[in-house]
């Protein structure tokens, strides 16, 4: 993690540190909403998000891509205050699908 002279090595850790920052994102937009209904707005909405990026990239997944991702899930789940994280995951997961079936059909294009 630190190289020469104990600077942060940025270059061969990225992704890490976006890890981090979407797990931290997560936590934060987790606590702005104010009720059980805006919880799951948000996280559909992140879900939509996430299935458009995942078609968008989907030959090729790395964990480049996985890891922040998993981050920004976790986020979520650890800063929802009004749902289960079994709700968060299932209105995330269902909000995923959607996402990508509306970029594949071009529904919206």
């Amino acid at each position: 993690m630190f190289g020469k002279k104990a600077a942060l090595n940025l270059v061969d850790n990225w992704v890490d540190y976006v890890a981090i920052l979407s797990l931290i994102g997560g936590v934060i937009i987790s606590f702005i909403a104010g009720s059980k209904v805006l919880s799951v707005i948000i996280v559909f909405i992140s879900g939509l998000i996430i299935g458009r990026w995942i078609y968008f990239r989907k030959y090729k997944h790395h964990l480049r891509f996985w890891y922040p991702l998993t981050g920004f899930i976790l986020g979520l789940i650890f800063g929802s205050r009004f749902l289960s994280y079994k709700a968060v995951l299932v209105t995330f997961v269902i909000g995923t699908f959607v996402g990508y079936y509306i970029k594949k059909q071009h529904i919206l294009d």
